[in-house]
């Protein structure tokens, strides 16, 4: 998820934090499928595209989010449980940019035991 322009990196952590706090503490929501879920750290850095040499067209991403379902049918309700995020990021100043912003949705797979 990228943030805002002019947003600082410290008040956009905690207002994630909080927003997530607020959306997860809600069971009756897509919460009470929610099996865990972790925060992955950004690092500085142009990734893939200094290695090669050119600067990337692509927007930098300021937090990413996984989230682990319990059931497929948990994600019925997926679309909604995303415009209650975007409502309560806004609240606490988030200022998530829903535009730039993308899930992927997988089904984990077990490849070797």
């Amino acid at each position: 998820m990228p943030r805002s322009d002019g947003l600082a990196a410290e008040a956009f952590y905690e207002g994630l934090r909080r927003t997530y706090g607020d959306v997860l503490a809600n069971s009756s929501g897509l919460a009470r499928c929610l099996r865990g879920h972790g925060r992955n750290a950004v690092l500085p850095g142009d990734g893939m595209a200094a290695h090669f040499g050119i600067v990337s067209k692509q927007p930098a991403y300021d937090a990413y989010r996984a989230l682990w379902f319990d059931e497929a049918d948990a994600l019925t309700g997926f679309h909604t449980w995303q415009e209650v995020l975007a409502g309560r990021a806004e609240k606490h100043g988030a200022l998530l940019l829903p535009s730039l912003s993308f899930f992927l949705l997988t089904r984990e797979v077990v490849i070797f035991r």
